[in-house]
């Protein structure tokens, strides 16, 4: 998740993007949303830049 996030925000993504997606996610009642949703939104916020490698 880290390294995905990393490189989106490299991109120029905003986490109001990923909140976008996490709420459309919940809207149609995606499964593991939450803790995907929550562990992107910490990734974006901690991310420092650059990242490390793109998988």
């Amino acid at each position: 998740m880290d390294v995905h996030v990393k490189k989106y925000k490299e991109q120029g993504g905003t986490m109001e993007e990923i909140m976008e997606a996490l709420l459309v996610a919940a809207v149609t009642r995606s499964g593991a949303i939450l803790s995907h949703g929550v562990n992107a939104l910490l990734a974006y916020r901690d991310a420092p830049g650059k990242p490390d490698c793109f998988c």
